[in-house]
């Protein structure tokens, strides 16, 4: 047997599938030249090669074994074109089609043997005394159907097709036992290396799928990287520069002699470290909130009010306390769960993220949240009656309106900033069709704004 190689096997299932294309062409018959069975099982014989083509780096076990039933079948379908063909055909013809159907058989095994000898590795030490005997049977099946094709080639015509059957038969055989140690070597090591990485057996298919197409890791991998990389964001833009503050607090309180001064120290010590503990609930409820997994959009949003009008109760540097309203319209109302999980998601992380602005920069005395969804579309807006600001500017410089657009581009919706010294307003876009010009003919009214 040759070396394993790839592209030689197939290049040779190549040639078997188009040998069998054009004899099925050719072939006498009822004189549609192919039938539609026929026809189908030449586009399985395609199919495998192109998935074969797919698969050669990201899978090459796949591949291999797409290749292994590629030429498998086009050498069977080659033997039965001329099975067919050869009552009606001359001698000098005849002899021509059998040898042709011989090698077609030869060549699938050949395939076969050179991927059960190249996967025997994966048994475990290639030159272990079993390994050896197991790659000598693949060699003793080969030159078996080599030998059996050798006998079988002159049988035909001399009138007794029987000999072509029964190489078609030891073929066929060879070319499923070789695919199915060449299969069992490729998973051996995959199988042992998922095994060591759970006890659990429910896991072992997911783990399995993971070993044999690394790529899904790597993005997984990826993905996971990102989300701790926004997260080290976040804490850095977030939670680190109150904890910054608190401590040099207490520094200040340390360095200060008088009981008022320490007394003042103290009560900015616990107000940082209040504020700190509100940046890291809101992080988790940004990243997860279990409000909006369990109960959905509209729940999820109550909660948020509340919450944000919580956090102002007793005022923000001597101002009136934050009033946050919720206004609800169209199917939202009545059907909660007509909003996809992942708009969901991305509507409340807006909202979540318009109104932590509005608390830290806003100076506002009343907010307003307006969710419309109708038709598959929908509208999230936040307002607020505070200090405006340059959006581009913010956009540039800060993480509130980018990590809104972040969310928002996610679901392919839009989010639009609009602010002035009355006030400011952030509105969420999405239609299951992706046309975020919402105003356009035939779409519902939107939600109006309130008087800043």
């Amino acid at each position: 047997m040759p070396r394993a190689r790839f592209l030689p096997a197939v290049l040779v299932a190549v040639a078997l599938g188009a040998a069998a294309l054009g004899l099925r062409l050719l072939s006498p018959g009822d004189g549609t030249g192919a039938e539609a069975t026929d026809l189908l099982r030449l586009l399985i014989v395609g199919a495998s090669l192109c998935i074969a083509a797919l698969l050669r780096r990201r899978a090459p076990a796949g591949a291999w074994l797409a290749t292994v039933g590629a030429g498998g079948l086009a050498a069977l379908e080659v033997v039965g074109v001329v099975r067919g063909w050869l009552p009606s055909a001359g001698t000098e013809l005849s002899s021509w089609l059998v040898l042709l159907a011989e090698a077609g058989l030869v060549g699938a095994a050949s395939i076969a043997g050179a991927y059960a000898i190249r996967a025997l590795s994966g048994f475990g030490t290639p030159g272990a005394p079993w390994a050896r005997w197991a790659r000598s049977a693949i060699v003793a099946g080969w030159v078996a159907v080599v030998a059996v094709a050798v006998w079988a080639i002159p049988m035909p015509l001399a009138g007794d097709p029987s000999p072509l059957r029964v190489s078609g038969r030891l073929a066929a055989g060879f070319v499923a036992i070789a695919g199915l140690i060449g299969l069992r070597g490729d998973l051996a090591a995959p199988i042992h290396r998922a095994r060591a990485r759970t006890t659990n057996l429910l896991e072992l298919p997911r783990l399995l799928l993971e070993e044999l197409l690394p790529g899904s890791e790597d993005m997984r991998r990826r993905l996971r990287e990102e989300e701790r990389a926004q997260l080290a964001a976040d804490l850095h833009a977030r939670v680190l520069p109150d904890l910054r503050r608190a401590a040099d607090a207490a520094d200040a309180a340390d360095a200060a002699g008088a009981v008022e001064a320490n007394r003042a120290a103290s009560d900015s010590v616990g107000s940082g470290l209040r504020q700190t503990l509100e940046n890291v609930e809101q992080l988790m409820h940004a990243r997860q909130s279990v409000v909006l997994e369990e109960y959905g959009l509209v729940a999820a949003l109550e909660w948020l009010a509340e919450r944000t009008q919580g956090r102002n109760e007793g005022g923000n540097g001597g101002r009136p306390p934050l009033v946050v309203d919720l206004e609800l319209d169209g199917s939202t109302i009545d059907d909660p769960a007509s909003v996809p999980k992942p708009v969901a998601r991305a509507a409340f992380r807006v909202a979540l993220l318009a109104l932590d602005n509005v608390v830290r920069h806003a100076a506002a005395s009343r907010a307003a949240l307006r969710l419309m969804v109708d038709a598959g579309r929908l509208w999230l807006t936040v307002s607020d009656d505070g200090r405006g600001f340059d959006p581009g500017v913010a956009a540039r410089g800060g993480r509130g309106l980018t990590d809104m657009r972040s969310a928002a581009a996610e679901i392919g919706a839009h989010v639009s900033a609009s602010s002035s010294e009355r006030g400011t307003e952030i509105e969420l876009t999405w239609s299951v069709a992706g046309d975020h010009a919402m105003g356009s003919g035939g779409s519902p009214a939107r939600p109006g704004r309130s008087p800043a």
